[in-house]
């Protein structure tokens, strides 16, 4: 055995060094991963709906649909960082 493998430690100890091994060492890890990136991916899906209805919004004279479009946008940064 080499030295590396003998150094390994922790959550991947007695797993073997593949994709399946890695998914079944840090899933947690992996799955949040996954979801954070899908609902960033979901927020710039509705960008565009929320620009329109904040322009519809700011002609009528109504500041709530503006707000949600800064909401979005600040969750984007939260997410993005």
């Amino acid at each position: 055995m080499s030295r590396l493998s003998e150094r390994r430690v922790g959550l991947m100890e007695g797993k073997p060094l593949t994709l399946r091994g890695l998914f079944a060492a840090f899933w947690p890890q992996v799955g949040v991963t996954w979801a954070m990136t899908l609902v960033e991916v979901g927020l710039f899906a509705v960008i565009p709906l929320l620009i329109g209805f904040a322009i519809d919004g700011l002609l009528a004279g109504d500041f709530l649909a503006f707000y949600q479009l800064g909401g979005a946008l600040a969750g984007l940064i939260l997410l993005g960082t």
